[in-house]
């Protein structure tokens, strides 16, 4: 048996039921950890590298907040290339 593939999903920190990505992952075969925005730097250090890192944007994101999430895809994507 193949070992499943491992998802970081960064989000606000806000999470319910009827937002939540690790079910939907775990339904298409994926093992997924869900850290805030402000913990992702410390959660990456910890687990081995992931398959791929979701950003889940707040619904009602905007101004600062909206600015940290960019900032944080931008760093992500420079590390990878």
């Amino acid at each position: 048996m193949s070992e499943f593939q491992k998802v970081l999903v960064v989000d606000d920190g806000a999470r319910n039921a009827e937002n939540a990505l690790s079910a939907e992952l775990a339904e298409l075969g994926f093992a997924s950890v869900t850290t805030s925005l402000e913990a992702t730097d410390e959660v990456l250090e910890m687990i081995p590298a992931p398959t791929a890192i979701l950003i889940q944007l707040p619904r009602r994101s905007g101004g600062a907040k909206l600015k940290q999430f960019m900032d944080l895809a931008e760093r992500l994507k420079a590390k990878k290339d």
